[in-house]
């Protein structure tokens, strides 16, 4: 695994956590922003390959739950 993969790999968890958490997440732009991800199709299909969903289906999922 290259630095840049892990690294990569460590904001998609992070990221996942703070949608699943709502941690004043308004949306799901507005925090891959945050992280550093500028093209959302990437960063979509990016989270999905190592989630397993989409991030709006997260933070839908598991933010609104609590």
């Amino acid at each position: 695994m290259t630095p840049s993969t892990y690294i990569r790999q460590l904001k998609l968890e992070m990221i996942y956590s703070e949608l699943s958490q709502n941690l004043a997440v308004r949306n799901v732009t507005e925090i891959a922003l945050r992280y550093g991800f500028s093209n959302l199709g990437r960063f979509s299909a990016q989270y999905r390959d190592h989630i397993g969903e989409l991030p709006s289906q997260t933070l839908r999922r598991l933010g609104r739950c609590a």
